[in-house]
């Protein structure tokens, strides 16, 4: 009875999350998310073929959940590569760090626990096996979400980071400071928000230095 209670906690509970994330953040991300489900999918098809492990009755809470766990893949995994992925993308070392600790957490503490409670049973594979397993999906799908990003409208990833089209501009050497509603804000196709410089203050649609020595480039030649 705890047992599937569990089950069906690991598949639910991380679902009811998405109500503290942005429609914008799961239209983004969920994309990914479902690849690296249907990857752990396969996975589960391969093991069961090559009898990696054995899932007891314990651990199943559908008719075909003795061959995919279905409470591990479509809720504690999916959910958790969604959110793995709005707060760590675009700092690639943050997600290995963070994914490298999940996945150690799982396959060397948390599946220990269920291997002795009885959920199910390694057979012809080890935990350090699937740690390395789950680590290549995890930069599969970096990789693909990075590919995805140029098919991601520009109004979605702004409403899901106001400040990261911003930070990039501002990488590339072409932020300008504005104020919402300002003009060139909207023509430069930054969101319309105060951009903050650390090293000054803020000022109203202030081009950057960068700018200002084209500009000042342009007018010698014409002179």
């Amino acid at each position: 009875m705890y047992a599937k209670v569990l089950m069906w906690g690991m598949l639910l509970i991380p679902w009811i999350s998405l109500f503290f994330l942005k429609p914008a953040s799961i239209r983004r991300f969920m994309p990914v998310s479902i690849l690296g489900a249907l990857l752990v999918t396969i996975v589960f098809e391969i093991a069961h073929a090559f009898r990696w492990w054995t899932i007891f009755d314990k651990a199943t809470i559908v008719p075909w959940g003795y061959i995919t766990n279905t409470a591990y893949t479509y809720g504690f995994f999916l959910i958790g590569t969604l959110w793995i992925f709005k707060l760590t993308y675009h700092r690639f070392w943050l997600f290995i760090v963070t994914d490298l600790v999940i996945n150690g957490g799982f396959q060397f503490v948390v599946d220990p626990l269920f291997v002795r409670a009885g959920f199910y049973r390694l057979d012809n594979i080890r935990h350090w096996q699937i740690f390395l397993l789950m680590t290549g999906i995890g930069l599969m799908l970096y990789l693909y979400q990075m590919w995805q990003e140029g098919s991601i409208s520009r109004e979605v990833k702004n409403q899901d980071d106001p400040y990261e089209l911003t930070a990039i501009a501002s990488g590339k050497g072409e932020i300008m400071s504005c104020t919402p509603g300002h003009d060139n804000s909207k023509k430069e196709g930054f969101p319309p928000l105060l951009c903050i410089n650390a090293a000054r203050p803020a000022s109203p649609c202030t081009p950057s230095r960068k700018r200002r020595r084209r500009a000042s480039r342009s007018d010698w030649s014409d002179a």
